[in-house]
C-alpha cells in the first residue's frame, strides 16, 4: 500500500493547510524504551505522489527489492472520488509501467487520529445507482494491461462497509441485484467470465 502523501483540499480543511500523512509520521514519539520513533523516510525522502518522477522512483525501488506490484487505495464517497490524482495520472500517462491493483476503502472518514472518532468528515452512504456507476468505473480501470489479475480476473481488495453488507453481498434484496451480482454481470460482459 502506498501512503497517500499529497496535499489536497479536504485534508487542508479537516487537518490544516498542507497536511499529508507525512505530518503524522513526523509527530510520532517513542512510547517505550527501545521504541524508535519517528521512522523518517530514507531513499525517497518525504515524497509527493503528485510528481511523476516520484512515482517512477517508487516503482524502480520496488523492483529492486522484489515487490511485484502496487496496491492503490481507492476512495469513492457517494460517487465522489478522493485522493485520486496520482492514480488517475498513472492511468493517463502509462507511467510507471508497473503492475497495480486497487483496494477500496468503504469506511466513514472520521477524526479518529485525534480521538474524535464520532466527528464525521466523509460519510459512506450509497445507492444502487452509486454502486452501478462505481462498478462501471472499476471495469474501465481493469482494462489497463498493468492491472494485476489472478487466474485472468482483476484483483480488487475491499472490506465491506459492515457485516450486514457482507451478508447481503451475495443475495438480492427486494428483487434488486446486489453489488456482487451487478459486478458479476458487468464482469461477464467485459471479459466473458461467468
Amino acid at each position: 500500500m502506498l501512503l497517500r502523501c499529497l496535499p489536497n483540499l479536504e485534508n487542508d480543511r479537516w487537518w490544516g493547510k498542507g497536511f499529508t500523512e507525512w505530518t503524522n509520521v513526523t509527530r510520532a514519539r517513542p512510547q517505550f524504551r527501545g521504541h524508535h520513533q519517528p521512522h523518517l523516510p530514507a531513499d525517497l525522502g518525504f515524497y509527493d505522489l503528485r510528481l511523476p518522477d516520484t512515482r517512477r522512483a517508487q516503482a524502480d525501488l520496488a523492483r529492486e527489492y522484489g515487490i511485484s506490484g502496487f496496491c492503490y487505495y481507492h476512495y469513492c464517497f457517494t460517487g465522489r472520488l478522493l485522493l485520486e490524482r496520482p492514480f488517475h495520472e498513472v492511468l493517463a500517462s502509462g507511467e510507471p509501467n508497473f503492475p497495480f491493483c486497487l483496494r477500496g476503502a468503504s469506511e466513514n472518514w472520521t477524526r479518529t487520529w485525534d480521538g474524535l472518532d464520532r466527528n464525521l468528515l466523509m460519510d459512506q452512504s450509497y445507492s444502487a445507482e452509486d454502486d452501478l456507476a462505481h462498478i462501471h468505473w472499476l471495469c474501465e480501470m481493469f482494462r489497463d494491461p498493468r492491472y494485476i489479475r489472478i487466474e485472468g480476473r482483476p484483483l480488487l481488495l475491499n472490506r465491506p462497509r459492515s457485516s450486514a453488507e457482507l451478508r447481503s453481498s451475495s443475495a438480492s434484496t427486494a428483487g434488486r441485484p446486489t453489488w456482487l451480482t451487478r459486478s458479476r454481470l458487468l464482469e461477464s460482459s467485459y471479459w466473458g467470465v461467468t
